[in-house]
């Protein structure tokens, strides 16, 4: 009789977010388990927690091990191979997770995140432990195993099958051995007794394996299961739901962030310089329907990158969703497209989730005097954020515009306001899935929150975002791991979709 998983554990980090989407979803429909638990790095935590479904928890690294950390295992590594500190430590953090467990025999099962079922599996019947197996024999594995609990190969196969069912108490029991022979605590033992000059060193399922075969033989049950390794060989991600499953398919398969993507573009555009280029071949070369939607549209006139192109009639076919929180300006974007066709006007703000939150913006009447000496585009009215220190900021990068407007600085700070706006994810808009789409961002230091909440399962084709107040590089580590490419831009960014989108000269 087979018996519930207790839980499962997955690490995953930014490289892997997009093949995430889908594994989480797979791993919930055919692996059974009381509770999911997927453990990412502090710095990624949001984005995962935003994107990742129920019933998944999202646990930071630092709250599985505040003391095993990327600096800690870092400096056990000679400098050249420092970059694998990583790699060696979400192994750690894996058993380190198990052991968070506390001395309740739980049954667990840890998965690698960029492996997806594709069957319904099973991994504990009665009291045993049912593996899967693999085929890999990497000699630096054993040394470290020989080194660390004195054993060596103990089987003709490898436990390296991106996944390891245990109970909790073997891996307890693992813990005492190791720190007995060794007299440190037990990461500090793994570490110290692995040669990390050695890209790949050591292997949390090839230790843990071998040590429950030598303990536990009378326990473990071993099938013949087959999975695949190369799964974009196989069936691209984002066909997988139309995979065609038989008798002799995989039971499961595995896409590792450094295999190529099959799934080939089929659009061309020509390669631009700069934005504005790009926003030309747009409209003029590039002959496919399209759809945009803008976020933070604004009174569609001032600072408005589309406006030259939408206010022409020729350009009348192209549909376009314009959205913007603020009234005032909402009310002057429907004087000016009042008699467009294919507009859809929204007043509304975009987030990565649905609530209501302070929005701060410049008093308008305010505005029209923050010209000082120049240029008179009214960039004030286009200053519109959740964050207030954003205002403040492009307040203050303003102060070229004469010594008037540097004595009244103070005074235009004080004019900003707040208000409560209703905020909606982009998921929740449905687009075309017969266009080419343009996401266009102006959003004054928001634009990783408008991503995390784009339906990433049918991302935009091209993404032009002004780059405000720079957060810690999230929004460049999501848009590159969501398969996304620089196209062009520096105030303006130009980023295109590499599975749509293909370049030419």
């Amino acid at each position: 009789m087979y018996i519930k998983i207790d839980k499962v554990i997955c690490l995953c980090s930014i490289k892997d977010i997009h093949t995430w989407l889908y594994s989480s979803r797979y791993i919930k429909k055919y692996i059974s388990a009381t509770s999911y638990e997927v453990i990412v790095p502090e710095s990624h935590y949001l984005i995962f927690k935003t994107l990742t479904i129920e019933p998944w928890i999202v646990i930071s690294e630092n709250e599985i091990s505040p003391f095993l950390n990327l600096e800690y295992v870092k400096k056990k590594i000679p400098f050249d191979n420092q970059y694998r500190a990583g790699w060696y430590l979400q192994q750690l953090l894996k058993i380190q997770a198990i052991l968070n467990n506390g001395e309740i025999n739980s049954r667990i099962l840890i998965w690698d995140s960029d492996t997806i079922p594709l069957r319904n599996l099973n991994f504990f019947i009665e009291d045993k432990v049912i593996f899967f197996t693999g085929t890999e024999h990497h000699i630096p594995y054993f040394d470290t195993i020989k080194k660390l609990l004195k054993y060596d190969k103990s089987v003709p196969f490898s436990f390296v099958s991106q996944c390891l069912p245990v109970y909790s108490d073997w891996v307890i029991e693992f813990k005492k051995v190791i720190e007995h022979l060794h007299d440190k605590n037990w990461f500090d033992a793994i570490l110290d007794n692995t040669n990390l000059n050695q890209l790949s060193g050591f292997s949390e399922y090839e230790t843990l394996g071998t040590f429950f075969v030598n303990n536990y033989k009378e326990k473990l049950l071993f099938n013949n299961l087959k999975w695949e390794r190369n799964a974009n060989l196989l069936c691209p991600i984002e066909k997988l739901i139309d995979y065609n499953i038989i008798n002799d398919s995989p039971s499961y398969v595995t896409y590792e962030s450094w295999q190529s993507a099959t799934l080939q573009p089929s659009l061309k555009f020509k390669k631009v310089k700069n934005e504005n280029e790009f926003l030309l071949v747009f409209f003029n070369d590039f002959d496919y329907n399209k759809y945009i939607i803008q976020v933070g549209a604004n009174d569609g006139i001032i600072t408005d990158p589309l406006y030259e192109y939408l206010s022409l009639s020729k350009f009348n076919n192209i549909s376009v969703l314009l959205i913007e929180p603020l009234v005032y300006y909402f009310n002057n974007l429907k004087k000016i497209y009042k008699k467009r066709p294919n507009t859809i006007l929204l007043n509304a703000c975009i987030s990565f989730c649905e609530s209501l939150r302070d929005f701060y913006y410049i008093d308008p009447a305010i505005a029209f005097e923050m010209n000082g000496n120049g240029p008179e585009n009214n960039w004030a009215h286009g200053q519109g954020s959740f964050y207030k220190e954003s205002i403040e900021y492009w307040i203050d990068q303003n102060a070229f515009r004469g010594n008037i407007y540097i004595e009244n600085i103070p005074k235009y700070k004080m004019s900003i306001l707040n208000t409560i706006v209703n905020c909606i994810p982009l998921k929740n808009i449905h687009v075309s899935n017969n266009s080419v789409n343009l996401l266009v961002i102006d959003v004054q230091g928001a634009e990783l929150e408008i991503f995390m909440g784009i339906d990433w399962f049918t991302p935009p084709d091209f993404i032009y975002y002004e780059q405000d107040i720079k957060r810690n590089n999230l929004i460049d580590e999501l848009l590159l791991h969501m398969g996304f490419e620089y196209l062009c831009g520096e105030s303006n960014i130009v980023m295109y979709n590499k599975k749509t989108i293909y370049l030419i000269d």
